[in-house]
Formats: C-alpha cells, sequence, structure tokens
C-alpha cells in the first residue's frame, strides 16, 4: 500500500472492521469491509487487484477489471488461471515474484530512513520462542511485522526498534 501510495496510486484496501485504521493509517485512500461489501460485485473497475493472500480466482476478478487491468497474486497462477487467459489485450493475471537487488533494498532502506515508509513491528519474540512467534505470524490477527530477536535480551512486546516503524536492527531476523 505505501509503495503504490508513493507510485500516486489511489489505493483501496479490503479489510474487516478491526484492521480498517491500521490499512488506512498504511495509506489506504478507501477502506471496504471485507466483511460487508463484496468490492468486485459493484460497478467499479480497477486498473490492478493486488491480491496478497493469494486467495482470489482470475475468473471470479476479471468481470472487476478494466479493459487492460490485471490481477497480481503472490501465488503462482493456477492452471486454470492460465487457460483463462485470452492472447491478445484484456484484463490479465500475473503472479509476484521477488528476488534480492541491492539496487532495491538500497532504495527501500532509503525510503525508511527518509521517513516516507514505515515497517510496522507487531511483536518482537526470542528465539526461544520462534514457534509461537510462526503460529502466531499465520494466524491472520498480526498488524505488522513479527520479528525474532537473536541478541540475549529481546526488546520487550511491542517496542520499536530505533527511528519510528524502523525495520529490525542487525541483531534480528524478520518474519512474514
Amino acid at each position: 500500500m505505501q509503495l503504490a501510495r508513493l507510485a500516486s496510486a489511489h489505493v483501496t484496501a479490503v479489510a474487516d472492521s478491526a484492521r480498517a485504521d491500521f490499512v488506512r493509517d498504511l495509506g489506504a485512500h478507501v477502506v471496504v469491509d471485507r466483511r460487508r461489501d463484496d468490492v468486485l460485485a459493484g460497478d467499479q473497475r480497477w486498473d490492478v487487484v493486488l491480491d496478497a493472500p493469494g486467495a482470489l480466482r482470475f475468473a471470479a476478478v476479471r468481470p472487476a477489471l478494466t479493459s487492460d487491468g490485471v490481477l497480481v497474486s503472490t501465488r503462482p497462477l493456477s492452471p486454470d488461471t492460465v487457460r483463462g487467459l485470452r492472447p491478445g489485450s484484456g484484463p490479465r493475471a500475473t503472479a509476484v515474484t521477488t528476488r534480492r537487488s541491492p539496487v532495491d533494498l538500497t532504495h527501500l532502506a532509503h525510503l525508511i530512513d527518509t521517513g516516507r515508509l514505515r515497517v510496522p513491528l507487531y511483536r518482537v519474540v526470542a528465539l526461544k520462542d520462534v514457534a509461537s512467534g510462526i503460529e502466531h505470524a499465520g494466524s491472520g490477527q498480526v498488524r505488522g511485522k513479527v520479528v525474532v530477536a537473536i541478541a540475549a535480551s529481546p526488546l520487550p512486546s511491542g517496542s520499536r526498534t530505533p527511528g519510528h516503524g524502523a525495520a529490525p536492527g542487525p541483531t534480528q531476523r524478520r518474519m512474514n
């Protein structure tokens, strides 16, 4: 969301009401309550639908896309999605993949250092508690990053590392 806002996109987020303020704080212009409204069922057409959980089917999203719109998923495209793509113009689907890039990481670090990009930390867990941290990170209840502290004495739960909302320090590793 934050990167989309930095690129001057109008961002509509879909979240439950308990997370509305969190996603608005991350940059959403509009927040649609996922339990009350089906954002794909209305007359609104979208240039880009980012399916971060990777749960949407292209066939369900296609009618809500503009003529050159794209569904971007974090999961590899299913065979059904690939079969549903038509050659030529029109709505399409793609999967996002990431790889380490010193240039990209330097740019992200600069955005964090200048306060233009925040990395909200939800919880810091000690290395001995990594299993519960992983379980909690996958629970769907997390609002931010769960971080494993490798240092001898972890930061207290809810603490932030130096810098407002900064990324974990050198002795910590991030888990999604």
